[in-house]
Parts: C-alpha cells; sequence; structure tokens
C-alpha cells in the first residue's frame, strides 16, 4: 500500500510541561495525519510484521542559486539540514498507529530517506510481506 501526504513534512516535538500537566503540541497534525490515512486506508487496521519505508521530500529553498538548484536535480546535493530523519518518522508512526496497523511494535523494518523537490510530501510504502522485491511499491 502506498500513502502520499501532501505538505512539507513536519517533525515530532517533545511535549510540553504547564504548571500542573503535561500537554502534546501536536494534537491537531497527528489528528489530521490519522484522518488522511484513515481515508486513504480504510477502518481495518492490519495485522502481523509489517516492513515500512518513508521518504520526506522537502522544499528547495527559494534562497538556493541555480547552481544548487541544479545540483539537486542531478542527484549531487542531498538534503542534510533539520529536521533529524529520526522525528519525522516518529510522528508519522504515531499516525498510523491504529490507523495502519494496531500498535507499532508490529513494525520490523524501517528505510527512511529525505530529499529536496519541488513539491514537498510524504510518500510512504507499507509492506507486509518479508521481502521488498515482493512488495507492490
Amino acid at each position: 500500500m502506498k500513502y502520499v501526504i501532501p505538505g512539507t513534512p513536519i517533525p515530532m516535538k517533545r511535549p510540553r510541561f504547564g504548571s500542573t500537566k503535561v500537554y502534546n503540541p501536536q494534537r491537531q497534525e497527528k489528528l489530521t495525519y490519522g484522518l488522511f490515512l484513515k481515508q486513504k486506508h480504510g477502518l481495518v487496521p492490519l495485522e502481523g510484521p509489517i516492513s515500512i519505508q518513508f521518504t520526506f521530500f522537502m522544499p528547495i529553498p527559494k534562497s538556493y542559486s541555480k547552481k544548487k538548484v541544479a545540483q539537486i536535480n542531478d542527484g549531487e546535493l542531498y538534503f542534510t539540514k533539520k529536521p533529524d530523519i529520526d522525528n519525522l518518522v516518529a510522528l508519522m508512526l504515531n499516525c498510523m498507529t491504529g490507523v495502519v496497523y494496531i500498535d507499532d511494535a508490529q513494525v520490523y523494518e524501517i528505510k527512511a530517506k529525505k530529499q529536496f523537490d519541488n513539491v514537498p510530501r510524504t510518500e510512504i510504502v507499507v509492506c507486509q510481506e518479508m521481502n521488498w522485491t515482493n512488495c507492490a511499491q
């Protein structure tokens, strides 16, 4: 199964502490992503072992020179800035829990990369096969 979430990828933020309680600063983003995935996936979460491949397409800064943009288009320049890839993955895994799969403990393999693109988005490929070559991408 393949999901494409439009928009600039958002990393997981740390919980915030008030004077009497702890609250989640990304509650709205998690609900939005969860509803989007539920519309695409359906009502029944997957069971069993799952592999996930994430590709985070980050926007090309407008301040980049034509030379840098050409390097990006030629695959010579990689996205090595913030946000960290582990925080991007963490938010998506939390949003997918209970929607795409029952629990994130089912995930036995993760492949993730971030790269520049003119159209920012997040592409997710979920596979229940034990071999990536058997999984429809």
